[in-house]
């Protein structure tokens, strides 16, 4: 219990910072919303990475997939199976959800 509540308190963690970093700057409310909504949707599919490794970890490769599932079809990812422990996995497809997006602009 002690571990998902561990797990519990950080996940909430980032997740206020995503929205605080989401709701700063002069954003339209409607922006703001946009970019919160699809921020914690990236945050989600980190999660389900995490929850197909048992929560050991996420294969870089699936974290690439599904954050570009939602931006296009017609991205591969190609390399070595890196497995990343999961605070750098939720870092990892955040980064990677700004990079798609920025490059869909």
């Amino acid at each position: 219990m002690s571990e998902l509540a561990h797990r519990s308190k950080n996940l909430l963690a980032v997740i206020a910072s995503i929205a605080s970093r989401s709701l700063s700057g002069t954003r339209s409310l409607a922006e703001a919303r946009e970019v919160l909504t699809r921020r914690i949707q990236a945050l989600a599919r980190s999660q389900s990475a995490l929850l197909n490794g048992g929560f050991e970890g996420a294969p870089i490769a699936e974290i690439i997939r599904l954050e570009f599932e939602g931006f296009s079809d017609q991205i591969k990812s190609d390399g070595p199976d890196v497995l990343l422990n999961p605070g750098v996995a939720q870092t990892f497809a955040l980064v990677v959800h700004e990079l798609a997006t920025n490059a869909t602009k």
